[in-house]
This record gives structure tokens, C-alpha cells and sequence, in this order.
């Protein structure tokens, strides 16, 4: 059985701390964690000091947020502040609709963190929330990919069946750029600072 809103946290800091230190991009300037649930990416992203500003936004008015906005709607993004980037861990059922979005809304760029399956160049299915990710993904492809050692979802230390990986998506730059993330290092601002 799913959880409700497809509610799958990043509850691996270093997951994070990976996307930040770990990457050619320069993350800098204002951020939406437009998916931020109880805040795990949220507090990393707080914590990093590489954001002027970080806006968080969920769905679920149950979990603390500035915005409660449905992103995979235009009308919701409009509610919401401008921002640079745009750094979440969506809900996959939703993923394409929501990375649709926040391309239009961010200026620099958007991160997902996403199930490595959405690289499948999905055109018709019958699953009810299945999106054609095959003709975006061929004209959007992604400028940096990184795929991470499995963690747990559910809090209780059982990692997920499936390999996830950071999707980046950079506005300003014609690089390519891949990197694996083993998450038995340390990858905290602190130590490669």
C-alpha cells in the first residue's frame, strides 16, 4: 500500500549534503524545497548557508510550511515567491508535472531527487498517474544526473527497492556532468570546506 500523497522522505542528510558538495553546480541565491514534508531536505538546505533564502511548501497543510500549494498546477506557482532554485524530493506519481513547473518557475535551475525508473522514456501506459516523460526528457534533458546507494523511506532503516538518484537540471550551462554518490562518506559542508 502507498502512503498517502506518495509521502517517501529523503530522510538521508548526506543524500543532500551530497547534491551540494558533490556537483560541479554553484548553488546560490533563493530556493523552494516546494515538496518539503517534515523538513528533511529543508534543514540542509538551511543549514549549508549557500541560500539568501529558503521557502519551503507542501500540500499536506498538516506539515508546517510557507506555502501549501498544489505544484503541479501553473495557477499554484504563481502563489509563489521567485526563486533560483528549486530542490525537492516530489512525489514520483506526480514528478514530471511538478519538474514541469518549477523548470518554468526557477532561474538557475531544479534538483529532483526521483526514482532512477523516470529516466525510462515513458510514452503510453495504463497506470493511472503515468505521465509521458518520453518526449520531455528528449527535449529537456537533464545536465547532471547523480544516482545514490539506496537509503530508507519509511524511517525504519529498510532501504527502498528501488535506486534513486539527483536529476539537475542547470538554465545556464551546456556541461554534462554525472557523479556517483556512495553514502558511506561524509559529505557535510564542513568537511570539504
Amino acid at each position: 500500500m502507498r502512503r498517502a500523497y506518495d509521502y517517501y522522505p529523503t530522510t538521508e542528510a548526506n543524500a543532500v549534503w551530497g547534491l551540494l558538495t558533490q556537483t560541479p553546480v554553484q548553488f546560490s541565491g533563493d530556493v523552494l524545497e516546494c515538496c518539503s514534508g517534515q523538513h528533511h531536505i529543508t534543514r540542509v538546505l538551511q543549514q549549508s548557508s549557500l541560500f539568501t533564502r529558503v521557502w519551503t511548501n507542501d500540500i499536506q497543510s498538516t506539515f508546517d510550511a510557507d506555502f501549501h500549494e498544489n505544484v503541479t498546477l501553473s495557477s499554484a506557482w504563481a502563489q509563489l515567491p521567485e526563486v533560483d532554485w528549486v530542490i525537492t524530493n516530489p512525489p514520483f506519481s506526480h514528478a514530471l508535472p511538478i519538474l514541469q513547473q518549477a523548470l518554468s518557475h526557477a532561474r538557475l535551475g531544479v534538483a529532483l531527487y526521483l526514482r532512477l525508473s523516470f529516466w525510462e522514456p515513458t510514452f503510453k501506459s495504463r497506470a493511472r498517474h503515468a505521465h509521458h516523460r518520453g518526449p520531455f526528457l528528449r527535449d529537456h534533458c537533464p545536465t547532471g544526473f547523480m544516482p545514490l546507494s539506496r537509503i530508507s523511506h519509511t524511517d525504519d532503516g529498510h532501504t527502498d527497492s528501488s535506486t534513486c538518484a539527483w536529476f539537475v537540471w542547470e538554465k545556464q550551462t551546456t556541461r554534462q556532468w554525472h557523479h556517483v554518490l556512495m553514502l558511506d562518506q561524509d559529505y557535510s559542508l564542513a568537511e570539504h570546506t
